[in-house]
């Protein structure tokens, strides 16, 4: 719905400013739209990965350890560019900051359920392709 919205921005703009008598609480100003894109940047890739995995077209077991490397490097790039933001200048990052912490103990806590469950593994050595492509990320070590 974000991307929607941030697609559509100009009009919604538009069409909240020239009723803004029935929608002044949702005009949203330049920060809020800003806003609404560093959100956008944070949850879409997650929404991509959720999305392939709730197909039904064809299996994809094996495609649980590679979504998981995927969510993790994503959490990386993103707590990088968190910590480089100066946050006396934007308070709200702060809490986006909180928030984002909860997000990534929340991953981590079903990555460390997948060791439960040998079918995982089972599927990323069953397909070569995936099986080839993950041992050679760096970070990967060899005794996994």
């Amino acid at each position: 719905m974000i991307e929607r919205a941030l697609f559509l921005r100009k009009a919604v703009d538009i069409f909240t400013r020239s009723n803004q008598q029935d929608f002044n609480d949702y005009i949203l100003s330049n920060k809020e739209w800003d806003q609404a894109e560093i959100l956008l940047s944070i949850l879409l890739p997650f929404k991509l990965v959720s999305d392939h995995l709730e197909q039904t077209t064809r299996p994809s077991i094996e495609r649980v350890f590679w979504s998981y490397e995927t969510m993790f490097n994503q959490v990386d790039t993103i707590e990088t560019k968190l910590s480089a933001v100066d946050q006396r200048r934007e308070p709200w990052i702060k809490e986006l900051i909180i928030s984002f912490d909860s997000l990534t103990r929340k991953l981590r806590d079903y990555y460390a359920k997948t060791h439960e469950a040998f079918v995982y593994a089972d599927g990323v050595l069953l397909n070569l392709w995936i099986k080839a492509v993950l041992c050679k990320n760096p970070s990967w070590k060899e005794d996994t």
